[in-house]
């Protein structure tokens, strides 16, 4: 029973609410008040983690097969440069820029799955590959430079603009990116507890054979699992794009993948497959999101916040293994 609820209280959650905890005790003080608690910065830890939360969301599935995708990252540069270059052409509105924009993410996806699947090459290297030439397509869509969005008359439609707002609830101004993130991790949390896909992608990832075997068809959910991160990533480069007002195709998502494997990871989805699940990614990304904001309030240097987050996701590796 002991062994039992320490196990509970090193879950995601649990140490969610201790690192809150100790970023309040870390906290600078300023007229008398903690500043990691003002209103404003707890609002800029939630919009800082949407993106690549989203990214997460789409990670988790895919780590669940047992797979991986270096992808995404990329995919968001090219939908968000995309996303700037067709708002700033002639006749094109919002709602034809983000269907044209998260087309292409859904069809990378659904490439990364057939290679995997069809070509029997290992997602780690099917997806790389793709990480290099959707990193370039970006390039070749603006040649190079970033895509700058004007709004205005003979501009991008002003209706772009609301994915970047802050809705007021209860007098705390909730940035519209962070909606979509949120409204994200509850559909995805509805389908992989409670439809057949979610049963058959931890099945996938606990034994890809015996799946087979037991009638699922492996190929196809994998391809679908994989469309479904290129469709989140897709959408990630949209709000980043409406969030910056570019698109850059050079440092647009760099090392974006490497953010939503961590934060999959310490919410404690198995790198082995079969194990995670979405709501703890969320548990996971403010984890990371809440010690990076805490770091730089105390101006701690960029570098020592990058080894401090290698040294998280080790952590959060040996914490699962110690849990199981």
């Amino acid at each position: 029973m002991r062994q039992e609820w320490i196990r509970r209280l090193s879950g995601p959650w649990p140490v969610l609410l201790l690192v809150f905890l100790a970023a309040c005790l870390c906290s600078p003080i300023r007229r008398g008040d903690l500043v990691f608690l003002d209103p404003s910065n707890l609002t800029e830890i939630v919009r800082m983690v949407s993106v690549k939360g989203i990214l997460a969301v789409g990670m988790t599935l895919v780590i669940i097969t047992g797979g991986i995708d270096l992808s995404v990252g990329a995919i968001l540069a090219f939908a968000s440069t995309q996303a700037a270059v067709l708002l700033m052409q002639p006749q094109i509105s919002a709602i034809p820029t983000i269907f044209l924009t998260l087309l292409p993410g859904i069809l990378i996806g659904v490439l990364a799955g057939l290679l995997i699947t069809r070509g029997t090459i290992q997602p780690f290297v099917a997806t790389l590959a793709l990480m290099i030439a959707v990193r370039g397509a970006a390039r070749l869509i603006t040649g190079g430079p970033s895509q700058p969005i004007g709004y205005g008359p003979d501009g991008a439609d002003p209706a772009f603009a609301w994915i970047s707002y802050r809705f007021d609830f209860w007098l705390i101004p909730i940035p519209a990116q962070a909606i979509l993130f949120l409204v994200v991790v509850a559909i995805f949390h509805i389908v992989l507890s409670k439809t057949s896909y979610g049963r058959n992608l931890y099945a996938i990832g606990g034994n890809q054979e015996a799946a087979r075997l037991a009638g699922i068809n492996v190929g196809f959910t994998i391809i679908v699992t994989y469309a479904l991160s290129g469709l989140l990533s897709a959408l990630g480069g949209i709000i980043q794009c409406a969030q910056l007002v570019q698109g850059n195709p050079a440092s647009d998502g760099l090392a974006y993948e490497l953010d939503a494997i961590a934060a999959a990871v310490i919410g404690g989805t198995s790198l082995a497959g079969g194990v995670g699940r979405v709501i703890d990614t969320l548990a996971g990304a403010l984890i990371i999101g809440i010690i990076i904001n805490v770091l730089n309030l105390q101006n701690v240097d960029s570098n020592v916040q990058y080894v401090l987050k290698g040294a998280i996701i080790v952590a959060a590796v040996f914490l699962q293994r110690w849990r199981r």
